[in-house]
């Protein structure tokens, strides 16, 4: 049981680590492909990109709040705040969900931004 425990504690942090380096590689890999290969023009359509970019921003700062929540529900635990401790709990996992969301549809809505403007431009 010890050792599952250990595993899943592993699997978290390798979760976390993921989901920040996609985001952030994600920023970095799509600033550098507007600015090297597909060049912003008056006639670019940057509303994809935009979203893109907030949603990138979002994950990371989710994945930040479900930090701060899972923290925060470790010391109600251990204060002996079960209920309470349970709640937050369950808060940090819809903030992990919220994430996988947001940086599912950043690369999506990037596909999109890329598509329409290299068939444009």
């Amino acid at each position: 049981m010890e050792e599952l425990q250990e595993t899943r504690k592993y699997a978290i942090k390798q979760f976390d680590k993921t989901l920040v380096l996609i985001a952030s590689g994600g920023l970095v890999i799509t600033i550098g492909f507007v600015e090297k290969i597909l060049k912003i023009t008056k006639d670019t359509d940057c509303l994809f990109l935009k979203i893109t970019w907030i949603l990138f921003t979002t994950t990371l700062l989710l994945n930040l709040l479900s930090h701060l929540t899972s923290a925060f529900a470790i010391d109600l635990e251990i204060r002996g705040k079960n209920k309470w401790s349970n709640i937050i709990d369950k808060s940090t996992f819809v903030l992990n969900i919220l994430s996988i969301i947001a940086v599912i549809l950043a690369i999506i809505f990037f596909i999109i931004f890329v598509s329409k403007n290299l068939n444009n431009g």
